[in-house]
């Protein structure tokens, strides 16, 4: 819903404490781990060994690292926000929750009843690509996201489309044409899949953005 894209294939997902976002979510030219500014990235709030919970934490919240070349809002950020970094160029604001089981249906609403929509982006950035979660074998059937065959990567739309990446909500009920090693994306013409609305949609998609199908 942001419409940026990421920085790298699947985010670099850093284990990271509210204290040391604006620092670590910086350019690598900054002392941070961004290749490139305008991007999306997650915020994990367990230790790099996958097993201790980090000291003050992100956990379910949402943050943004703002920065700006105005004098004046310089000093009015360093004065009101005091997590910072990027050389001290940039500043985090963050809230500690998402209250996704508020906001989804609010949106289902506004769309269906007043045709508003909560966020639209320019352009399509970014898909949710499909990755083997284990070796699969030729015939499989994918049971998409949240099931036991395949999981999502976010991966910039231009190399999505480009390579003929699978999207994850596509992938329910394909089946496989040939063997798909643990790790290893999974493009189009690996799968056979059954022509339905989503299909449809998603093809007008690429039509209108990429003059593809």
């Amino acid at each position: 819903m942001e419409g940026l894209p990421p920085d790298c294939r699947e985010m670099h997902e850093p284990s990271v404490s509210i204290s040391d976002i604006a620092r670590v979510m910086s350019l690598d030219s900054e002392g941070g781990i961004l290749q490139s500014s305008g991007v999306v990235e997650l915020a994990n709030s367990i230790a790099e060994d996958s097993k201790t919970p980090l000291e003050r934490p992100l956990n379910m919240g949402v943050f943004v690292v703002i920065r700006t070349d105005h004098p004046f809002i310089q000093e009015d950020l360093k004065g009101y926000i005091s997590i910072e970094g990027g050389n001290g160029a940039n500043h985090l604001l963050y809230r500690p929750y998402h209250l996704v089981a508020v906001e989804a249906p609010i949106t289902i609403a506004k769309a269906a009843l007043y045709g508003l929509p909560t966020g639209a982006p320019i352009g399509h950035t970014s898909d949710v690509i499909t990755v083997a979660k284990k070796d699969l074998e030729t015939g499989e059937i994918l049971d998409g996201g949240g099931g036991y065959t395949v999981n999502g990567l976010i991966e910039r739309a231009d190399v999505s489309v480009r390579e003929r990446l699978l999207p994850l909500g596509l992938s329910a009920g394909a089946r496989l044409l040939k063997d798909v090693a643990r790790g290893e994306v999974i493009r189009y013409e690996d799968v056979d899949m059954v022509d339905s609305l989503v299909h449809t949609v998603r093809k007008m998609q690429d039509t209108t953005f990429w003059g593809t199908n």
